[in-house]
């Protein structure tokens, strides 16, 4: 249910090989938030998996995964290494990643611990998912639940006990350590300039007492410069 944030994301049960003609499909897909899946054999999936560098990440992660799964967790630990040395990306072999996953630069990316990541999701790079202080939620689970076809963005942090609810999508650089509805989109503010010719800008907040008698005294000039009426007077 879209409702329901605590619905943990899907768990791996396709094959390896289905799971990259999903990845490989979304891959191409661009913008289009529905399930894509189209059939490869070995030798196509190698091709793929060769020219591309997105691909050939996340093929190196959903392979560490499977030996992981598999008791092979010395050989997992050597391609978790690997993973970091090409990509300086930290992948937890516990993270759960479901089928259409999206790097298109898997550079600088960590995701942590028990995360779970659903269907058809999108990760910008430098982006971390993980745990935040230690803190937990009534269940005990202390990292974070994307659902599916999520977007986060470039710089973003999703920290925490969270959910990112279905179809939302978490802005450059954005800090999420609430949950987040299905259908949102969180940003942080643009920038402001803070130096103009050597000289410092202090921008004033409309919520500020400055910035409210700023906002008062602008009305008033309104007022003033509007043409005054005759009254008759003479």
């Amino acid at each position: 249910m879209e409702s329901d944030l605590r619905q943990p994301a899907i768990d791996l049960t396709m094959t390896l090989r289905e799971l990259l003609c999903h990845d490989h499909a979304w891959y191409h897909s661009g913008k289009r938030r529905e399930p894509i899946y189209v059939e490869m054999g070995l030798p196509k999936i190698v091709q793929c998996v060769l020219a591309n560098s997105s691909l050939r990440f996340i093929f190196l992660v959903r392979l560490m995964r499977r030996l992981w799964v598999g008791g092979f967790k010395k050989i997992a630990a050597i391609f978790r290494k690997v993973i970091f040395q090409l990509y300086g990306a930290e992948i937890s072999y516990r993270a759960v990643i479901g089928p259409g996953i999206q790097f298109p630069h898997p550079q600088g990316i960590i995701i942590g611990g028990d995360t779970r990541i659903g269907k058809y999701v999108h990760i910008g790079q430098f982006c971390t998912i993980g745990g935040n202080v230690g803190k937990s939620d009534q269940f005990g689970r202390e990292y974070p639940i994307i659902h599916d076809f999520v977007r986060i963005m470039v710089g973003s942090i999703v920290a925490g006990p969270v959910a990112i609810g279905l179809r939302s999508i978490v802005g450059p650089n954005s800090v999420i350590v609430k949950d987040v509805g299905p259908d949102t989109v969180m940003s942080v503010m643009p920038s402001a300039p803070i130096k103009v010719n050597g000289e410092k800008v202090v921008p004033l907040q409309k919520n500020s007492y400055f910035g409210s008698r700023v906002t008062m005294l602008e009305k008033e000039l309104l007022k003033r410069q509007q043409p005054i009426q005759d009254g008759g007077s003479g």
